[in-house]
């Protein structure tokens, strides 16, 4: 082996040991953080990010941490840094609109669930926030399809069915907003708002199918 092949070696010895010393850090940061150790996961994040910047889990999780410490602008940067990184896990999107719809930032909590449901058609969170956001901004069709999406993913769901029942009931839809509203009370008894239809004109219906 000549001089510039062992210089390569070297190179690539040490990024790996850098990488697996980043790896065990970040273990380390997420046990930390699930145990409720916010100061010392908050030190192996950054531990990993100085071996790592780019590292897209670790941007993930600060920023989450972050949120969890109020710090909710802080929170948008990192989560933003780990989408860049890497955009291609849907609960990076998830959280980030979960963030944002915090913040009251709704047009754009709406385009991270709906980038989250793009990457995992079956993420059942991404869905139901997603048409409750879209309920919120007056989007009614979208809304409704948003939220038949949950209520397919989990049919047996009460906020699922009365957040359907809603963006029925919105579009005028009166007897089938009835049907998801009783549907909603009978799968989830101690839900109070499906027992108080918000529409005047499903009252009756609505009693009709409990």
């Amino acid at each position: 082996m000549n001089r510039k092949e062992r210089r390569a070696a070297a190179s690539t010895d040490k990024a790996g040991r850098r990488e697996a010393g980043a790896d065990a850090a970040f273990a380390a940061a997420l046990a930390q953080h699930r145990a409720g150790q916010f100061a010392a996961a908050e030190r192996l994040y950054r531990e990993v990010l100085s071996r790592e910047p780019r590292h897209a889990p670790a941007l993930h999780f600060l920023g989450v941490l972050r949120h969890q410490q109020g710090e909710s602008a802080a929170a948008v940067e990192l989560i933003g840094q780990a989408i860049a990184a890497d955009g291609s896990i849907p609960d990076f999107h998830y959280n980030l609109g979960v963030i944002l719809e915090a913040m009251g930032r709704r047009d754009e909590a709406a385009a991270r669930y709906r980038a989250a449901s793009d990457l995992k058609p079956d993420h059942f969170g991404a869905w139901l926030n997603l048409g409750n956001a879209l309920l919120a901004l007056g989007r009614l069709d979208e809304a409704e399809t948003a939220c038949r999406a949950a209520a397919k993913l989990a049919p047996q769901s009460g906020e699922a069915r009365y957040n359907l029942g809603t963006a029925l009931a919105r579009r005028e839809r009166y007897a089938e907003a009835a049907a998801e509203f009783a549907a909603a009370a009978r799968l989830k008894p101690d839900f109070a708002a499906a027992h108080s239809p918000p529409d005047e004109r499903l009252h009756e219906q609505y009693q009709n199918r409990l």
